[in-house]
């Protein structure tokens, strides 16, 4: 493995706008925040209130989700990252 795909090199601004700007109807809207802590951060995801209320439908199901794959992404780094989304406007 090289240095530039070392899991220690992972983005994860990047990586979250990269997970949920696929699945929004206004990708554009999406907009991510990290909050550090020491080893626990808190990855803010803001979308449209269209794209909210489909993402959190189902029992929020598609936001869980996201949350693990994020969640397990981090933990590769020994950090641990919680996903809270929101709605924009």
């Amino acid at each position: 493995m090289t240095e530039s795909t070392s899991p220690a090199k992972l983005d994860v601004h990047a990586f979250a706008l990269a997970l949920v700007q696929p699945l929004c109807d206004e990708p554009g809207e999406a907009a991510v925040c990290l909050t550090d802590a020491e080893r626990d951060a808190t990855c803010v995801i803001t979308v449209s209130p269209n794209d909210f209320a489909r993402l959190s439908s189902g029992r929020g199901r598609t936001v869980r989700s996201l949350g693990t794959v994020l969640g397990a992404a981090t933990a590769k780094l020994g950090t641990h990252c919680s996903l809270d989304l929101r709605s924009g406007r």
